[in-house]
């Protein structure tokens, strides 16, 4: 059974030179490459439009977030499999998690309350422009 009061312990993510395991960085390796890979699939997937709507602007912020936070996961990654001393630190990984956390939430703030909010007061504009006399 695998000890979880080590991850209670600041030193054991403050070591600069921590032992890792191939399948370890076989996991991280597979976990960033398909989040790189799921960004680029957004992108392919995202149709260019002149005026972008709401959820093409979210589409590029999933993307932003995938293709960014799995190639620094990668960088990581790779940082420690060549063991590079202050750069291995599992601090490191604590850190990009916190980041991709607050990237996330940041992402769902938009698509869950100011996209929504926007997409009704659009479609107000809409339904009060319909009744404006148009210019000939």
């Amino acid at each position: 059974m695998p000890d979880f009061q080590k991850f209670l312990n600041l030193n054991y993510y403050l070591n600069l030179q921590p032992e890792i395991s191939s399948s370890s960085i076989l996991v991280f390796l597979t976990v960033f490459s398909v989040m790189v890979l799921a960004g680029l699939a957004v992108n392919f997937l995202l149709k260019p439009k002149k005026n972008g709507d709401f959820r093409q602007k979210l589409g590029y912020k999933y993307y932003n977030f995938l293709l960014v936070m799995g190639m620094g996961g990668l960088v990581i990654a790779a940082l420690r499999y060549e063991m590079i001393y202050f750069l291995s630190a599992r601090i490191w990984l604590v850190l990009w998690l916190l980041a991709a956390i607050g990237w996330l939430l940041i992402i769902f703030k938009y698509q869950f309350q100011v996209a929504p909010r926007a997409a009704q007061q659009l479609e107000q504009r809409r339904q009060f422009q319909k009744y404006l006399p148009k210019k000939k």
